[in-house]
């Protein structure tokens, strides 16, 4: 069955993205923690939620 429609959040109105991604720092500490020392799940967290900063992309020069 082929998909009948494909829906584009870029506003955060239909699913809550930081809530997603700090539930996903929890799958990133859990598969990584054996490579990284004194980490915590609210580092990576924050540093996920800074990166991807809200979903646009940072204009470096």
């Amino acid at each position: 069955m082929h998909p009948r429609a494909i829906l584009f959040d870029l506003d955060n109105t239909l699913t809550n993205r930081d809530l997603s991604i700090l539930r996903y720092a929890k799958v990133f500490l859990t598969d990584f923690s054996h490579e990284m020392k004194l980490v915590t799940l609210d580092d990576i967290g924050k540093l996920i939620l800074r990166e991807d900063n809200g979903g646009y992309e940072t204009v470096r020069n």
